[in-house]
């Protein structure tokens, strides 16, 4: 579990992983919990979960992906407010490489959404060859 603003109202917010919840019938597919920080800390009033089902997200919520494995919050272009990574180490992005993993970086949405564009990133996205196993997990603090 990490902290940052991703709502962009000055509170700290929190990302909880979630990697081996069942989304949509898909054994471990994943999730990502964010309850909302607030002058009173944090609650559980308000939480969204992350799926790769969210608008937004790329990809389609699938069975093993581990999605929320590792996150954090920090901001990835400059914005002032934080944007959320996720690891998924089970996503199969290249044809006949299983569980090669993925990083998911997701913006802050500024139109109420959960969250707004996000990148799904490989290991070839960051020029290291494809990994046969389980690229994404722990790159956060």
């Amino acid at each position: 579990m990490i902290g940052g603003d991703l709502s962009g109202d000055g509170h700290d917010d929190v990302a909880a992983g979630s990697p081996d919840r069942r989304v949509n019938g898909s054994y471990a597919a994943g999730k990502v919990l964010l309850p909302p920080g607030s002058g009173n800390g944090v609650t559980g009033a308000g939480t969204r979960a992350i799926t790769e089902d969210t608008t937004g997200a790329p990809g389609v919520s699938g069975a093993n992906v581990h999605f929320g494995t590792d996150v954090d919050l920090l901001d990835t272009d400059g914005s002032g407010t934080a944007d959320l990574a996720v690891g998924g180490p089970g996503e199969n992005l290249v044809d006949g490489l299983a569980d090669e993993g993925a990083i998911w970086v997701l913006r802050r949405a500024t139109t109420g959404a959960p969250i707004g564009a996000g990148r799904l990133l490989s290991a070839e996205g960051f020029g290291l060859p494809a990994r046969p196993r389980g690229f994404g997990p722990e790159f956060g603090d």
